[in-house]
């Protein structure tokens, strides 16, 4: 029984000499912790937008009209192919196939361009553009006569206060004046 009155003492002491030091430690805000702000200068920074940009213009297309091989054609078509089946293959057959090919190409008179229509095509082109944007704030600001500087997200102007922590410390090592 007396080592659990113990443990609960302690644990009493412990709790309340941290709300001790909590009390000692507290920073309070009146109206000499707030300092004003005499400069405000933007920091900017740079983001790449990728912006879509459609560009338009007139095209001119070919009009076909399919045209059909004359006899001659056809003959030299199959006299080329004919011949060129025989070299590659070394046998009548080949020379066959090679003939039979050479006229169907030589009777495909293929297209002739016969005028050109005009046709607006778009297309749409992803264009990169490098942007300066605000990224934060420097502020100059007064205490007491004493100037500070910080970095802020906030926008401040001339004349707000802002809160600051003020604490004062003796430089290590120090000699006694007196």
């Amino acid at each position: 029984m007396k080592a659990i009155n113990t443990i609960i003492i302690a644990t009493v002491l412990a709790f309340a000499a941290g709300a001790i030091g909590q009390l000692v430690n507290a920073e309070e805000y009146h109206p000499s912790q707030f300092a004003t702000v005499v400069e405000v200068r933007e920091n900017y920074s740079y983001v790449t937008e990728t912006t879509p940009v459609r560009v338009c213009r007139d095209v001119e297309i070919p009009i076909y009209e399919k045209q059909s091989g004359n006899s001659g054609d056809v003959l030299l078509g199959m006299i080329l192919g004919g011949v060129s089946g025989k070299v590659i293959t070394g046998d009548d057959g080949g020379a066959a196939v090679g003939a039979v090919l050479g006229g169907l190409i030589g009777a495909d008179g293929g297209n002739k361009v016969v005028g050109y229509r005009v046709e607006n095509v778009c297309e749409t082109h992803r264009v990169k553009q490098d942007k300066r944007i605000v990224a934060d704030y420097t502020i100059t600001y007064m205490w007491m006569g004493i100037l500070g500087e910080t970095i802020t997200w906030k926008r401040h102007n001339i004349g707000d206060e802002v809160p600051i922590t003020v604490r004062i410390h003796t430089k290590p090592n120090f000699e006694i004046r007196g």
